[in-house]
């Protein structure tokens, strides 16, 4: 019995050190779960009133080039859409986003332009769930009960001077300075150079007013939660730098980068917007 524990306590001192001295690629030939790479996030690009997708192009490209997934959405009421009364509403956008989006792999980054802030406040509001970041780009950064009218009202800075909105008979749709090219520039793109301007030239297309004046509502357990960047537009005359401001001491958000550019940054400096997207982490 005395010979027989002995041998055994050899026998597992042996296994010990054999165990002890395996080297990695011993360990390595044991099977082992599959590493996990985190897929980056696609970017959602969501244009402000009086837009269309094709104010990103340029955006859109620079982020493909950078090996992101993009996707530059049309809301309703744009031209090549066949849109019900019902969905040309601020829930209606809401609901058109949201589809987009929820056939998209993952959270995404939610990047609004100027009333397109509204539009993904919304969204984070019905859908917390679905995104990483919101960005808001030159954009109204809007509290609980605030819409796009109220909001301008309140910009007493901002270069938008009285007329500048002609609505149509009916009062349901609107569009921007029609017939006064040059004080579009002006207003919203005065930083673009003579090829940016002839981009802009033709951009602002009508928008439907009933989104504009409804206010959105918005909470501290659903919206609140959403991560948030601002990227603020130093010579901005649509929405003023104090209006950003404003609504910055108002909304906090996890990140403020500045650009010095006008209301259109993705026409005049489209660089810095990819940049500046590419780095809402740092």
């Amino acid at each position: 019995m005395q010979s027989s524990i002995s041998r055994s306590s050899i026998a597992a001192l042996l296994a010990g050190m054999l165990l002890a001295c395996a080297t990695p690629a011993d360990w390595a030939q044991a099977p082992s779960a599959p590493s996990r790479v985190p897929v980056a996030a696609t970017y959602v690009l969501v244009h402000g009133a009086f837009e269309d997708h094709a104010i990103w192009d340029a955006v859109a490209a620079g982020l493909r080039d950078a090996g992101r997934q993009v996707v530059a959405v049309d809301l309703p009421g744009r031209a090549g859409r066949d849109d019900a009364g019902d969905a040309l509403t601020l829930d209606g956008y809401r609901d058109d986003l949201e589809a987009r989006v929820a056939a998209l792999a993952g959270p995404v980054i939610l990047v609004g332009h100027s009333f397109g802030g509204i539009t993904i406040s919304n969204l984070a509001q019905q859908h917390p769930e679905q995104v990483r970041t919101l960005v808001y780009l030159a954009a109204l950064l809007p509290k609980d009960g605030d819409s796009a009218l109220t909001l301008s009202h309140a910009d007493k800075a901002n270069g938008i001077a009285p007329g500048s909105l002609q609505l149509s008979a009916d009062h349901r749709w609107g569009r921007m300075l029609p017939a006064d090219p040059a004080a579009r520039l002006a207003l919203f793109c005065a930083d673009c150079n003579a090829a940016q301007a002839m981009r802009f030239k033709d951009s602002l297309v009508p928008e439907p007013i009933e989104p504009l004046r409804t206010p959105v509502h918005l909470s501290a357990e659903r919206y609140g939660r959403v991560d948030k960047v601002y990227l603020a537009t130093d010579d901005d005359r649509v929405i003023s730098p104090s209006a950003q401001r404003a609504m910055l001491a108002a909304t906090a958000v996890r990140k403020v980068a500045h650009l010095r550019s006008a209301h259109s940054p993705f026409l005049s400096q489209p660089d810095a917007v990819v940049q500046a997207l590419l780095h809402l982490d740092n």
